[in-house]
């Protein structure tokens, strides 16, 4: 089983080998690059060297991509997948997830859910990420609903999903307000973002900050100093 999985770039590199190279090993993604007018040069020259598909768009419409340039029908498929470049499965998460969460959404007992993919690992976020608390705070409550199940032996906890990682049923699309399903351990990914150093910023994350829409980038501005916002 193979589905299309549309990874969203713009300006992020750092991670996104890690996330590829982990899709490729499962042998069940159609990997296609969707980027909103990125301009950092390791990523555009990464994009030039990757075998898998793309499109290098002028503009920039964040999450919504894949659907606003009609890309999710010209790769019609039962199922989909979309996501975020700085997202990296745990060590342990097995090669079979994409089938893991394709077969939720076809299992009965999960109808009612739009959505299925990973939950976030929140565990071991450093001191030194100064979003630390927060991401813990708001994060905490997508582990606290589980289903058919405890937090323990269940396989997934009903939460939202936005643009991280998710599986979609055809003609489905990114909408925090329906209801979505995140898979329990060892079903996990890290959002790579909550491990960097906020005072100690790399030079690929302040040229991305520097071009972020704040108005559509979570977790971006969190302890970075306002200086840095300024051209």
């Amino acid at each position: 089983m193979r589905i299309p999985i549309f990874i969203t770039t713009r300006d992020r590199l750092t991670t996104l080998p890690k996330l590829v190279d982990w899709l490729e090993k499962t042998e069940q993604a159609e990997i296609i690059f969707v980027d909103n007018d990125s301009r950092w040069p390791p990523l555009l020259q990464y994009l030039r060297e990757s075998p898998h598909k793309k499109y290098m768009l002028s503009d920039n419409h964040a999450k919504w991509a894949p659907w606003r340039h009609n890309l999710i029908e010209k790769h019609s498929s039962d199922y989909f997948a979309a996501c975020d470049p700085d997202m990296v499965p745990l060590e342990e998460c097995p090669k079979d997830a994409i089938e893991f969460w394709v077969n939720a959404l076809k299992d009965p007992k999960y109808e009612k859910y739009h959505c299925a993919g990973p939950s976030y690992e929140i565990s071991d976020l450093p001191d030194c990420y100064k979003g630390r608390r927060e991401v813990v705070r708001w994060e905490a409550q997508f582990w606290a609903k589980p289903l058919y199940g405890d937090q323990v032996r269940c396989q997934f906890f009903e939460a939202p999903i936005d643009s991280m990682f998710g599986v979609f049923r055809k003609g489905g699309e990114i909408d925090i307000t329906r209801p979505s399903i995140r898979s329990n351990y060892p079903y996990v990914f890290r959002h790579s973002t909550w491990y960097s150093d906020s005072d100690h910023i790399s030079e690929e994350d302040l040229f991305y900050i520097k071009r972020a829409d704040h108005n559509r980038a979570h977790w971006v501005r969190e302890g970075i100093p306002e200086s840095l916002y300024k051209e």
